[in-house]
């Protein structure tokens, strides 16, 4: 409720204040012109028009406001920062005709969804005072904008100068709502995940097996994890959102297939540079594994899947764990494999390979399905 209550407020403030001067703005073209092409009031009538049937089109389409809401209204609010920016820089009363009437019907079409999405969360009797309190601060925000931007007393920019600023408003809204988005996100992957040290024998391996340095691999190599799990997050975020969980849980077992190997026959730095690099997007494609699991199972059985998911884990592991903690000067019998070979990454080479198995999205419902808690 909070976040349509917002974007409300913001939006109808750049609004109203887009409404008042759009006049002196189209005037300061027309001015001296041919009086054959000046069709303000046209447009004026046209635009709420051309808004009620985009609003109407829209019933057709289901979407999930819920999932899309956020970024909706930040991807809105950057379309609106581009045509009132071209607004501000136009030369055609024509052009300036048509990105008005666009940024007026898509104003239009976000207010409504965001009243509607307010009035199904609101009780009958508090439609009222919402939607009045968000008018009020709308007007509010109007008026400082209006002493700061336009009058005498406060800067009195000229007027296509005022329309940049208002761009530069939008561009605001947008990355507050944008903001949201990846704070949701990073709260999932908090929420969903621990946080834990590097593998407990990746050090081990890189530095005894391939004689790279302590030095080299605390400031030439693990810093690349951290890079690239950070930049990962967002264009992982958003594509699980665009393109569902399967092509983001097949990015997720590439990369740890591209660990692996570069782990077992990179030999230089910048291979293992390369591999933390893969490491943190197969790191950050995880959202997409354990949210698969929690979109196949009924919200009732979440409890009982999480702790299957939390538990499964641990077994695989103990075995190897088993193997890699025998002395140095006793290693067990594994064939023609030599004792440094043993201290492969643990998280690659057994338990990072069985999730990659069971990040396909047929082992995952098979095993959901034998347990008897997926959908019916």
């Amino acid at each position: 409720m909070v976040k349509w209550s917002l974007w409300w407020a913001l939006t109808m403030c750049g609004w109203l204040q887009i409404l008042n001067y759009i006049q002196i703005l189209w005037a300061e073209v027309q001015i001296g012109s041919d009086q054959s092409d000046i069709y303000n009031g046209f447009v004026g009538a046209a635009c709420p028009f051309i808004s009620a049937g985009a609003i109407l089109l829209l019933q057709w389409f289901k979407i999930d406001w819920n999932r899309w809401g956020e970024f909706g209204l930040a991807l809105a609010a950057l379309l609106d920062f581009g045509l009132l920016y071209v607004l501000s820089k136009a030369r055609s009363i024509l052009l300036m005709y048509l990105v008005y009437g666009t940024y007026h019907v898509l104003y239009q079409i976000m207010i409504t969804i965001s009243q509607f999405n307010l009035a199904s969360r609101l009780v009958t009797h508090s439609y009222g005072l919402i939607f009045g309190l968000n008018t009020l601060v709308a007007l509010a925000l109007q008026t400082a904008l209006t002493f700061a931007v336009v009058d005498e007393n406060g800067l009195g920019l000229p007027i296509r100068t005022q329309f940049v600023v208002y761009a530069g408003y939008h561009a605001l809204i947008s990355a507050i709502f944008f903001a949201a988005v990846a704070g949701r996100f990073l709260y999932r992957v908090l929420r969903q995940r621990k946080f834990r040290p590097s593998e407990p024998y990746l050090f081990l391996y890189q530095n005894e097996y391939l004689n790279i340095s302590g030095e080299v691999l605390n400031g030439e190599v693990y810093p690349f994890w951290t890079y690239s799990y950070l930049v990962a997050l967002v264009p992982v975020f958003l594509l699980t959102d665009l393109l569902l969980y399967k092509p983001v849980l097949l990015l997720e077992s590439i990369s740890f297939i591209a660990v692996w190997l570069l782990m077992i026959f990179g030999r230089a730095v910048w291979t293992q540079q390369l591999s933390q690099i893969c490491y943190g997007w197969a790191t950050a494609t995880e959202i997409a594994y354990f949210s698969y699991i929690y979109v196949k199972v009924e919200k009732k059985k979440f409890e009982r899947v999480t702790s299957y998911r939390v538990y499964a884990r641990r077994p695989a592991n103990w075995p190897l764990l088993e193997l890699l903690d025998q002395p140095a000067d006793h290693p067990p019998s594994l064939g023609h494999l030599s004792h440094p070979q043993l201290h492969l990454p643990r998280e690659s080479c057994s338990n990072r390979y069985l999730r990659f198995l069971s990040s396909t999205s047929q082992v995952a419902e098979g095993v959901l399905q034998k347990y008897g808690i997926g959908r019916k």
